[in-house]
């Protein structure tokens, strides 16, 4: 008896191991527009879930060929619309060069301010001038001698 159940577990254990299918072989058949429902099915269930630019981001970290892979699959609204490596960010959307641009940005508007307001202060100076009269020229009238 204990041959056959022997046998028996190790047809069983054959039969699992042939079902069993490559992880790369499966990620290849998430498409874009499917739901998160068909990515679980296909899939199984992620290794991380972030969420990253208003989209759903599912990192899968698997094992294929002796060989480590990182996938990722981001939703938006619930829907597949990337699918792929992992997403790097680039180097012109890294933090410290945003930050150095907006540094050069509100330099820029901080300047324009002050020139507005220079601009301001000349245009009611002119503006009062004007209603008191101090910007207008007196001109007297040369007037001959009477004789």
């Amino acid at each position: 008896m204990p041959k056959t159940k022997w046998v028996l577990f190790c047809l069983l254990l054959f039969s699992l191991s042939a079902c069993q299918t490559n992880m790369l072989n499966q990620f290849g058949k998430v498409q874009n527009g499917m739901d998160k429902h068909d990515v679980i099915e296909i899939m199984g269930s992620p290794t991380t879930k972030t969420r990253l630019h208003s989209k759903d981001r599912w990192v899968y970290n698997f094992y294929a060929d002796k060989k480590r892979y990182e996938k990722e699959v981001h939703f938006l609204n619930g829907d597949v619309v990337y699918v792929g490596e992992p997403w790097k960010v680039e180097a012109e959307k890294s933090a410290e060069v945003l930050d150095q641009k907006n540094e050069e940005l509100n330099a820029k508007l901080d300047q324009d301010d002050k020139a507005r307001k220079n601009e301001s202060k000349k245009s009611y100076t002119n503006f009062e001038n004007e209603m008191t009269g101090q910007n207008k020229v007196i001109y007297m009238p040369d007037f001959k001698p009477v004789e």
